[in-house]
């Protein structure tokens, strides 16, 4: 039932410089219309079925956006399983990515070579999946946490076996070592001592980017979207990238805002390295800006820090993104930061049926034909296999939910 649809990358060239970028994009933006007319509960159900790209995400935003619309008030404890929930699955994207994707961009041809290691790599993503739903399981008892009025009691999960277990995965096969220690890394001499003395298919990634000097590929002027804010903020900050949520129902009335997002008339990213940060990070945006191995990093410092949110599982408090409410009767806006970015559902209801259902996803942002993939793309240089090679690093570390073609002309 699932729909995706497809993004075509052409990169123009002009002798060993990319004269243009154009992405054109195949996907269904307009398919949450299916739901105009259903009631709440039935379209929260086929949700994330129809987009089971983030389901668990896609099924918070769209839950959240409901309630909003409702005016119903959620206990503190349902929405801290949400975002368990949420958090669990964008550990499992991001491990999926490295599993799946890294081994052929690391060396295709020892990929090929080496065709023993995908045994491993599959049987790695069948216990992710095994640990993601006995996590699920123990957290909401069986019922589902994205219907209306949810009625899952209080779970302590700190230390539980699945998370344990996918903790002890990291450390085998992404950190050579626990992801609290990883976490540790504050240097650059520190950061290159581990790619240099691990195994594991992370270090090995980061340690071909160094060799190649390509620590600062696709650096950009791209600014990253900040996360929703309160209605108090002034128009200042606002300009800066800051969601106000007033500010977004007046976006959703134009219908080009969800195909090709603008705020304020720019373009924006959002990713794990526009929501991420450490003193690591920080050292390599100095060093690198927005360039490959920050984003990397960027993405392995978040699967460290979710599993250590997950074991700790505290009390941490709701973000605003899921508490914030609007003054529009009937109106809701849900916000949820998924695996690849901020994901933002609008929905307009009447008597508990849905009248109006908008989705403005991460590629969107990401991937807009002025974006901070067009701007990555766009300085690029060498001969068309080097560049070919970049390409897909770039496009692969700012990481599309659908599939992707990429032609050099």
């Amino acid at each position: 039932m699932s729909i995706e649809g497809c993004l075509d990358i052409q990169l123009v060239m002009n002798g060993s410089q990319i004269n243009r970028v154009e992405i054109q994009s195949s996907r269904p933006v307009h398919a949450s219309r299916v739901f105009h007319g259903k009631r709440i509960n039935e379209s929260l159900t086929t949700l994330p079925l129809l987009f089971n790209i983030c389901g668990v995400a896609q099924a918070c935003a769209g839950v959240r956006a409901c309630e909003q619309a409702l005016g119903l008030e959620v206990p503190l404890h349902m929405e801290q399983v949400r975002d368990k929930l949420v958090n669990m699955e964008t550990l499992r994207e991001h491990l999926w990515r490295i599993f799946l994707d890294w081994p052929a961009l690391l060396d295709k041809q020892l990929l090929d070579e080496q065709s023993l290691k995908q045994p491993l790599q599959t049987q790695e993503m069948s216990e992710i999946i095994k640990y993601q739903q006995d996590h699920r399981k123990l957290l909401t008892a069986g019922s589902n946490p994205f219907l209306l009025e949810p009625d899952i009691p209080v779970i302590r999960t700190a230390n539980c076996q699945p998370i344990r277990k996918l903790n002890q995965l990291l450390e085998k096969s992404i950190f050579a070592m626990s992801p609290a220690k990883w976490l540790e890394i504050d240097s650059l001499e520190k950061l290159q001592y581990w790619f240099e003395s691990s195994e594991t298919i992370a270090a090995r990634f980061l340690k071909k980017i160094h060799q190649n000097q390509w620590q600062s590929l696709g650096c950009n002027n791209i600014t990253g979207l900040l996360p929703l804010e309160t209605k108090s903020l002034e128009t200042k900050s606002l300009e800066a990238g800051n969601l106000n949520i007033d500010t977004l129902y007046t976006q959703f009335k134009n219908e080009n805002f969800v195909k090709q997002p603008l705020w304020h008339n720019k373009c924006y990213e959002t990713s794990s390295l526009t929501r991420v940060d450490s003193p690591l990070l920080q050292l390599l945006h100095r060093q690198w800006g927005n360039g490959l191995m920050s984003r990397l990093v960027a993405r392995l410092t978040e699967m460290a820090q979710i599993v250590m949110t997950l074991l700790d599982d505290g009390e941490n408090p709701v973000s605003a993104m899921s508490q914030e409410r609007c003054d529009i009767q009937g109106s809701g806006i849900g916000v949820v930061s998924a695996a690849r970015g901020l994901l933002i559902h609008h929905v307009c209801v009447e008597q508990k049926q849905i009248k109006k259902y908008q989705i403005v996803a991460p590629t969107e942002w990401n991937f807009h034909p002025q974006g901070v993939v067009t701007q990555s793309l766009a300085g690029l240089q060498g001969d068309s296999e080097q560049i070919n090679i970049q390409a897909e690093l770039l496009i692969n570390a700012i990481d599309p939910c659908v599939g992707y073609k990429v032609h050099i002309v």
